[in-house]
């Protein structure tokens, strides 16, 4: 008994994050979707997201109370980089929209938001910013394997929540999303510790969720042909360790003492 309460004690601040994330998918999957009125496709997924924020926000002032920082990227940004982010936000967000309907560009952005904002919040700011606080005490042999052991579990959660979505989705497809969504938590979290602020997994988000939805629209079609279902599986694995990949690119010249330095004091 003393061993378990110590083994609890210890390891509190972690167990108060998998419960939250716990409570938080029940009251998604328990408590909202029977009052889902399924008026609109658009309506329904803006009450859903403005629900699963406002229950984030309430159990971590009840639970854990972990800070999430939003503060600016830091002016110090390289050349190169403010380069590369310009050319990217041409390519992801400005050219698609052209051609594009005022309606279809509105569901885009609406999307972007929705979806960003409260899942970048829980896990970048509440998971892997309370995993970075409290798994200091770990058997890792230096701080870089503590951060990409904390980056990698919480990636890992946020690959797993989507197994919910198997009920619409379907077995194959959710496979797929599992898979590419661990390596973009992966590619999400590197992009806070190296700017220490939520803004810019939050952009990142954003600019994919806009792109998806301005390219196939809203509710766009998930049925594979069994002939296609190897290539599709693949597909997914390579989109994942290329976000694994530039993930890990960025947090290899990351200066991640100003997010620690944060999330400790």
């Amino acid at each position: 008994m003393n061993k378990t309460l110590h083994y609890i004690s210890k390891h509190e601040g972690v167990i108060r994050i998998l419960l939250l994330l716990l409570i938080e998918e029940l009251l998604e999957n328990l408590a909202f979707i029977p009052l889902n009125p399924h008026i609109d496709f658009l309506i329904d997924n803006v009450f859903f997201k403005t629900f699963s924020l406002t229950s984030i926000l309430l159990l971590n002032l009840l639970i854990l109370r972990q800070k999430a920082y939003f503060k600016p990227m830091p002016p110090e940004i390289k050349l190169k980089e403010k380069i590369i982010f310009t050319i990217l936000f041409i390519v992801i967000f400005l050219l698609p929209i052209i051609g594009k309907s005022s309606t279809r560009i509105f569901e885009a952005v609406t999307i972007g938001l929705i979806a960003a904002i409260p899942e970048e919040y829980l896990y970048r700011g509440i998971v892997l910013g309370g995993f970075l606080k409290y798994l200091r005490s770990t058997k890792l042999r230096n701080e870089k394997s503590r951060i990409f052991f904390c980056l990698v579990a919480s990636s890992l959660l946020f690959s797993l929540m989507h197994i919910s979505n198997v009920i619409l989705d379907g077995t194959l497809n959710t496979f797929c999303q599992i898979i590419q969504t661990f390596g973009f938590g992966l590619l999400a979290g590197s992009f806070y510790i190296a700017y220490s602020s939520l803004l810019a997994p939050i952009a990142l988000h954003f600019l994919l969720d806009f792109e998806l939805t301005i390219s196939n629209g809203l509710e766009q079609n998930t049925q594979v042909a069994a002939s296609d279902i190897p290539s599709y599986i693949l597909t997914s694995f390579i989109i994942a360790i290329f976000y694994i990949i530039i993930g890990i690119s960025v947090l290899r010249r990351a200066n991640y003492h100003k997010l620690l330095t944060k999330i400790n004091s």
